[in-house]
């Protein structure tokens, strides 16, 4: 689950900033599962993990959050 806090839109081209998350803004509130999986090499770590949301991000669009993460890490 996610919920966004504040933020600043710039559109190139315009002065003006619009707040993120107003009313004709993105949605606040985001909910969606994650999946991973990460190997250990010794002292390495190596991992690959996606997710996606269940809740549209705006009203009137049928957009959804989508994301994808690759790590690499050293185990002290």
């Amino acid at each position: 689950m996610a919920y966004g806090v504040g933020g600043k839109t710039k559109i190139d081209g315009v002065s003006e900033k619009a707040d993120t998350f107003g009313d004709d803004g993105l949605k606040r509130f985001d909910a969606g599962l994650g999946l991973g999986v990460a190997f250990e090499f010794g002292k390495i770590v190596v991992g690959v993990e996606t997710g996606t949301s269940f809740t549209k991000v705006a009203s009137g669009a049928s957009a959804y959050n989508l994301s994808a993460l690759a790590t690499i890490g050293y185990k002290f």
